[in-house]
């Protein structure tokens, strides 16, 4: 199993219990032991390599990754990478060429590769503070992260977050701004005090991209 495919597993999972929202919120990053191993010892890698090394230049003459469970694995796989290293890893000798923002082309792409998510998702949210009154529309901006790769004006289909049940959302269907943001009207629709308020960078929605052939003809 590559670790593209235990992050999609993972995605998948979160989705299926209506935790994505949450998760994209959650998680900053995705990085790769592998594509460092890549660069610095040879490009293909496999589970079998990492044992090697831990056996003959870590000295682990028992490592078996067969009959370990995924913590002490990892473990091992965090040794090996700081022994290539020769250091802790930092931004500067792993995560700046080994990771991706988990708000990126790159990870939508990696999600592309399931069925679950046959568009692109991308997190919104808000660009600024909003008061938000009872009963009463109000329009505010909201910024798409990782969108680099859509197109001025793309249609994008928008889902409001589950913990933003009492507000509704106007257009569900709108149209990605030169500045890569949206336009949406929300109305505050219960006394929840939790809700008067949205500060900036509140994951508010998430967005899918429409095809056009998708699209109602009105």
């Amino acid at each position: 199993m590559t670790a593209n495919h235990s992050f999609t597993l993972l995605m998948e999972s979160l989705k299926k219990y209506s935790l994505l929202e949450r998760g994209l919120d959650i998680i900053k990053g995705v990085g790769n032991v592998a594509d460092y191993w890549g660069r610095e010892v040879s490009k293909d890698i496999r589970e079998a390599d990492f044992e090697y090394f831990c056996q003959n230049k870590l000295n682990r003459k028992d490592t078996n990754f067969k009959d370990m469970n995924a913590d002490v694995k990892m473990k091992h796989v965090f040794d090996v990478t700081c022994n290539l290293i020769q250091a802790l890893p930092s931004y500067d000798n792993f995560l700046k060429e080994s990771s991706h923002p988990i708000h990126s082309p790159h990870v939508n792409k990696i999600l592309l590769s399931s069925p679950e998510f046959s568009e692109d998702v991308y997190t919104v949210v808000t660009y600024s503070d909003y008061r938000l009154p009872v009963n009463k529309s109000i329009t505010i901006i909201a910024e798409l992260l990782g969108c680099e790769n859509l197109a001025i004006d793309s249609s994008l289909l928008l889902t409001l977050s589950n913990q933003f049940n009492g507000m509704s959302l106007n257009p569900q269907i709108c149209n990605l701004l030169l500045t890569k943001t949206v336009e949406i009207t929300i109305v505050r629709k219960n006394s929840n005090l939790e809700l008067s308020k949205l500060k900036k960078g509140t994951t508010i929605a998430t967005a899918k991209l429409v095809h056009p052939k998708n699209l109602e003809v009105k």
